[in-house]
């Protein structure tokens, strides 16, 4: 299964370099409708699932995350 988070953050769970850090640390992985920072896939803007599909596509990749995402289908143009 590929990988689902991309995390950017300067320090690490063991040295923080700011009680912003910290925080951004202990939510990255929650919902934000629980108080994190992550957007699950069924919350998200659907224009982001068709701009990574155009993307894909550009480059000669097919796109199997609607296999993932249930429920979404292709948008109509």
């Amino acid at each position: 299964m590929p990988s689902r988070y991309l995390a950017l953050i300067f320090g690490g769970a063991r040295y923080f370099i700011s009680s912003a850090g910290k925080k951004l640390y202990e939510t990255m992985d929650k919902s934000v409708k629980d108080g994190g920072n992550q957007v699950e896939y069924e919350d998200e803007d659907p224009q982001i699932l068709e701009l990574y599909e155009r993307e894909c596509a550009l480059n000669g990749v097919q796109s199997r995350m609607r296999e993932l995402v249930r429920g979404r289908q292709p948008a109509t143009v």
